[in-house]
């Protein structure tokens, strides 16, 4: 059993790796190459974020979303591209031009919009499935 000083340690090594990141990389999501910029909340480090594409995407199949904290956008992609109307917003300027990055980058995702903090869709509709991910953990297949 992990300690919290021992999680709080760990989370902070790898903030601490994420922000020595000048250059934009990719890592490999759920088999999609997903861009990383600098400043951008990355799926390389919380394996999560992989999880989360896959499970959300099956729990509100081509329902409304809005996903607020979108980072590098992965979780939004999976949503859309299975279907869903998503809503993606991020505070992190950075993050939103990343979203978009990846959007454009892995396919016409018609019902997709990216934006800043927001309750309702783009046409102004209340969204059904709001969704915050917490990603501060590794996933291992082993656990």
């Amino acid at each position: 059993m992990t300690t919290r000083a021992e999680w709080e340690r760990e989370v902070r090594t790898i903030f601490g790796r994420i922000a020595t990141h000048k250059e934009e990389y990719v890592t490999e999501v759920e088999g999609t190459g997903i861009l990383i910029l600098p400043n951008v909340f990355s799926p390389a480090y919380f394996t999560d974020s992989g999880w989360f594409a896959k499970a959300v995407s099956n729990i509100v199949g081509k329902g409304k979303v809005l996903e607020i904290g979108t980072g590098t956008g992965v979780v939004a992609f999976f949503c859309a591209k299975n279907g869903a109307t998503m809503t993606a917003t991020d505070i992190n300027p950075d993050a939103v031009r990343n979203a978009e990055l990846n959007f454009k980058e892995n396919g016409d995702l018609r019902g997709m919009s990216l934006r800043g903090y927001v309750r309702t869709d783009s046409a102004g509709r209340a969204v059904r499935f709001p969704i915050l991910e917490p990603s501060f953990q590794s996933w291992r297949e082993s656990r």
